[in-house]
């Protein structure tokens, strides 16, 4: 269902930082003089307040009509908008760009051709070092406008051929890049047809779609930097849901791509990003913590690099990672500590991506739960489970109401388990597509549970259910669910020592 003006108005206000409202303040106070910007300050004041939009206290605040104050929303979006526009202007290369290509056009409505020439020229310049291929295209254009002159005829001829080629040129990189980002964009519809999961995708199905995009499977080489980027992520994908080796090549090749040039790394910063957590996540076991230190300092010195509207919460996805090293080293107190001590993490928890709401989540079950600090798993568990999007990330609330058994198993409480075990099995029926992984884990907590009284009996069933969960771990799909979600085969060690 849309969302209505009013919401819209709410959500922009609420999403705006410390440093963004600061900004906005002070361009409005240039503006104070007036009853109009007097009440759209006020109105800003009494939506930041609210935690939930409530249009009666602002009409009973402001004393007017509902007319009145549907100009006054609009007059104050329209504002906030305006203030983000100027506070994020000339903040990178790109936004440099785009300035100077702006100040050649009103240079050229001005006749100051040759002024406006040399600022096309800049931003030309600047579009190719750093491979923008839609910015090289309007400037060159804008440049070739410059000698569209009787008088300049004579100089526009000994250019006129190479930029048109050039023009060519650039537009053929365009379709290039194009085509390679439709491909990324078929392989993620691709993996929303299997409930967001690519690994989920058959074999079979998955090369009859590639089979269609040569540029995946030839290694051919893409003609522009920012092409090639993209290309070898791709290639990464694809072979990774494969399982095939061969992924670590081109983690590799992008890898020296941007070790070669190191403006690569502030230009394309969020697929420099990617490819450094990618790489990250595949060599997590091998890491030090030293080394995990290491990437996670070049993350933040690229972020005071980067201004905070184009980096985000990105540096939040290396500290979730530092929290997987944590576990995977069977360092469950360190984890917790780690994530109470950042407030990157524990302090933005609320207004995090749900995602990654959900996986922080997910972490800190894992370490409390393995880690024996049963209370603490218990919160986190609830935490999760009263989310309430259900159908965004059906294979965490489904761990999610396993941990929640295992957990009760852990503390004894087997008489909650039967209850507990037909919720997970609905909600698993109802929302999770068949998986041979919760069908054994489940089947234990339902089928075994008169076994779990009794010591001799219990450690018979554990053993059982350790071995095949061994069994199943063999298959690469299932590893996800049962040691990268997970790592069930841990938590059955802790019941049998």
């Amino acid at each position: 269902m849309p969302k209505t003006p009013s919401e819209e108005l709410f959500e922009l206000v609420k999403s705006l930082r410390k440093s963004e409202k600061a900004h906005f303040k002070m361009l409005t106070s240039a503006f104070r003089s007036g009853q109009q910007n007097e009440l759209y300050i006020k109105l800003f004041k009494i939506i930041d307040e609210q935690k939930v939009y409530d249009e009666q206290k602002i009409l009973e605040k402001l004393k007017m009509s509902k007319l009145r104050l549907r100009d006054l929303k609009n007059y104050l979006h329209s504002r906030i908008l305006f203030s983000l526009e100027v506070y994020y202007s000339n903040k990178s290369l790109r936004s440099e760009v785009v300035s100077l290509l702006e100040q050649a056009r009103i240079l050229m409505i001005k006749s100051l051709f040759g002024q406006a020439r040399k600022r096309a020229l800049k931003a030309l310049q600047i579009s190719r070092k750093s491979s923008m291929l839609h910015y090289s295209l309007e400037a060159l254009e804008l440049y070739l406008f410059t000698f569209w002159r009787p008088v300049e005829k004579t100089e526009m001829e000994k250019i006129y051929k190479n930029v048109f080629r050039e023009i060519r040129e650039t537009v053929g990189q365009l379709n290039e890049y194009y085509d390679i980002k439709l491909l990324h964009a078929e392989m993620y519809l691709l993996g929303i047809q299997t409930g967001g999961n690519m690994g989920d995708v058959p074999e079979e199905l998955l090369k009859k779609k590639i089979s269609g995009y040569p540029w995946l499977v030839n290694n051919e080489k893409a003609s522009s930097i920012r092409s090639q980027i993209v290309l070898l992520r791709q290639r990464y994908i694809y072979q990774r849901f494969l399982n095939n080796p061969e992924f670590l090549k081109y983690l590799n090749a992008s890898d020296e791509l941007f070790r070669k040039n190191t403006l690569l790394k502030k230009v394309y910063y969020r697929d420099y990003l990617t490819h450094l957590y990618n790489f990250i996540s595949i060599n997590i076991s091998a890491l030090s913590l030293k080394e995990l230190d290491t990437f996670i300092t070049e993350v933040e010195k690229l972020r005071t690099e980067m201004h905070e509207s184009e980096f985000g919460n990105t540096s939040q996805s290396f500290y979730i990672t530092k929290m997987r090293w944590y576990i995977s080293n069977n360092k469950y107190k360190e984890c917790l500590q780690y994530f109470k001590n950042t407030p990157l993490l524990s302090k933005n928890l609320s207004t995090s991506e749900l995602d990654e709401r959900l996986t922080i989540k997910s972490l800190l079950i894992e370490a409390s739960l393995l880690g024996k600090e049963y209370k603490t798993a218990l919160n986190w568990i609830n935490s999760l489970l009263n989310e309430g999007y259900k159908t965004t990330r059906t294979d965490l609330f489904c761990h999610g109401r396993i941990l929640l058994l295992c957990l009760h198993f852990s503390i004894e409480n087997y008489d909650f388990l039967p209850n507990l075990t037909l919720q997970a099995k609905r909600f698993y029926k109802k929302y999770t597509a068949q998986n041979k992984a919760f069908d054994c884990l489940l089947d234990f907590f339902q089928k075994k549970e008169a076994a779990f009284y009794f010591a001799n009996d219990r450690k018979k069933v554990l053993l059982e259910l350790q071995q095949n969960l061994s069994e199943l771990i063999k298959d690469p799909k299932l590893k996800i669910v049962l040691s990268d979600s997970f790592d069930y085969l841990k938590w059955l060690k802790t019941q049998l020592s």
